[in-house]
């Protein structure tokens, strides 16, 4: 673990700092500090997560597409976690040759209409940013049940 912060301390923390993650990133890549998280919501019985990547030996990615698909990842299960009286996401993170694929999704009570189009809080309107910072496109919309953000990141940002 980064520094000498316990694990425990590591795998409670729902919106752990980017200095703590940072240091995981640069020898193992963004899925081990993503899978953290959601194994810290899931130790604690608060939420399943079901963490989908193809494929399976996925390579690294530029370390700043890595940044952000943590981040919104971390901000999307807060949100889960926060808002959306849902007991399970699933997130589905795909690469092929041209760019990476990020879909999550809650089945909970669903984002209400006035998000969706107009007013964002900040952690929406922060994923929004992030993924346009690298040229991506960002979307969040209802699933019936639960909502499902879905971001698409180009392979060079």
């Amino acid at each position: 673990m980064p520094g000498n912060w316990p694990r425990a301390y590591w795998l409670k923390c729902v919106t752990c700092p980017i200095c703590c993650i940072l240091p995981c990133w640069r020898n193992r890549g963004y899925y081990r500090p993503c899978t953290g998280i959601s194994k810290g919501l899931e130790n604690r019985g608060q939420l399943h997560v079901v963490f989908d990547r193809r494929p399976l030996l996925f390579a690294r990615l530029p370390e700043e597409i890595e940044i952000v698909v943590f981040r919104v990842i971390q901000e999307a299960l807060t949100n889960v976690y926060r808002h959306s009286e849902s007991r399970e996401a699933r997130i589905d993170l795909t690469q092929d040759d041209n760019s990476v694929m990020l879909r999550i999704r809650d089945f909970g009570k669903g984002i209400p209409d006035t998000r969706i189009g107009g007013l964002h809080g900040v952690g929406i309107s922060g994923m929004r940013e992030r993924v346009k910072q690298v040229n991506g496109e960002f979307r969040i919309s209802k699933a019936e049940p639960g909502t499902l953000v879905e971001a698409t990141i180009p392979m060079v940002a």
